[in-house]
Order: C-alpha cells, then structure tokens, then sequence
C-alpha cells in the first residue's frame, strides 16, 4: 500500500455516486485512476479498520 496517501475525509457524503468494488479494490492497490471520490472514501474506511 502507499504508506503516502493523501488525506481523505472519509466521513463526507459520497458526491452522486455510490463505491462499487472493482475501483475500490483498484485504489487499495495503489492504483491512481478509474475510481470515484465514493470509492476513495470506502476505501481509506476498509483501510483504516483492517491495516
């Protein structure tokens, strides 16, 4: 994982879309693209309660 992720304020409400896994995932790879702000927010929460 990249221990430098930008912070995220994962308790915003999502801006008109909901998370979906497969981007979700994507981002929790490292990944830089192909992800909504939903999915960031979902992801940095799975992160935060299993790092």
């Amino acid at each position: 994982m990249n221990a430098t992720a930008p912070d995220i304020d994962v308790d915003s409400p999502a801006e008109g879309t909901a998370p979906s896994t497969a981007p979700i995932t994507h981002w929790l790879l490292g990944g830089k693209h192909h992800h909504q702000p939903a999915d960031r927010r979902l992801g940095m929460r799975v992160r935060n309660a299993a790092p």
